[in-house]
């Protein structure tokens, strides 16, 4: 969903993947990976249902490192506002669309993405666990594609699932 303001008037749309960076690109706006009753960013009124992993980098990797190590799945970049501006290196968005779409509760939501985190080469800004969390476009904003790679599946990363469990005791490994 997006929108001109942080918090009201977020219309939910389906966009084709190929299509998001002009969205990342637009001037003035705002995106959620999910959708809102009423227009209305709010926990309170996330419609469940997303399949795209956002995530925010805000330090610690180069986005030609983050591209190499992730090159075996499908996803997109864009740099933000505060890219390499003083003091601060590569800061950039990566939305990796995943093989289902899955409605998940605010809980679920959270532990699902904590075991995202935990499983990437590289940090990431952990507010992102929050389903209304939102992130702002960024006009002067490099786009990158990675269309060659796979899909990520989600599977070993839904909570409370067999897949989930045998991907905790091999992590912990």
């Amino acid at each position: 969903s997006y929108a001109e303001h942080w918090a009201y008037g977020f219309i939910g749309e389906k966009v084709p993947f190929d299509q998001m960076g002009t969205l990342m690109q637009a001037e003035g706006y705002h995106w959620s990976n999910h959708h809102f009753r009423n227009q209305h960013r709010a926990e309170e009124n996330v419609i469940a249902g997303f399949n795209c992993i956002v995530l925010d980098v805000d330090d610690g990797i180069s986005l030609e490192m983050a591209h190499d190590l992730m090159k075996d799945f499908k996803f997109l970049t864009y740099t933000t506002k505060r890219h390499q501006t003083e003091g601060h290196g590569d800061r950039f968005r990566m939305v990796l669309p995943i093989n289902y779409c899955l409605d998940l509760d605010n809980d679920e939501y959270k532990e699902f993405m904590q075991s995202i985190f935990a499983w990437l080469p590289f940090k990431t800004d952990e507010s992102y666990m929050k389903r209304e969390k939102k992130s702002e476009s960024f006009s002067g904003g490099l786009i990158h594609y990675n269309m060659d790679g796979e899909l990520f599946d989600a599977l070993d990363f839904i909570p409370k699932t067999s897949r989930n469990e045998s991907h905790k005791t091999n992590f912990q490994k």
